[in-house]
C-alpha cells in the first residue's frame, strides 16, 4: 500500500505517483494508493478545490478508481 497523508498541495508530487502507477503496477499488481487529506487551507481559499479535481480527472484519464 502507497499511502499520502496530510493536507493536499501542488508541491507533494501526488500527480507523479499517480503517472508512476501503471510501470508499479506492471511488477506490483497488488498495489493500492490511498490519498487521504483536505485540501491546504491557503490553496483553497485560492483556488478553491482544483487541485484535487485536477487529480481525481488524472486518475480516470489512467483508468484507476476512485472510493
Amino acid at each position: 500500500m502507497l499511502l499520502t497523508l496530510g493536507l493536499l498541495s501542488p508541491n507533494k508530487g501526488i500527480e507523479r505517483v499517480i503517472e508512476a502507477l501503471p510501470h508499479i503496477v506492471a511488477d506490483y499488481p497488488e498495489v493500492v494508493y490511498v490519498v487521504v487529506g483536505a485540501t491546504h487551507p491557503h490553496i483553497r481559499q485560492r483556488e478553491g478545490d482544483k487541485y484535487r479535481l485536477q487529480l481525481q480527472s488524472l486518475a480516470k484519464t489512467l483508468g484507476w478508481n476512485e472510493t
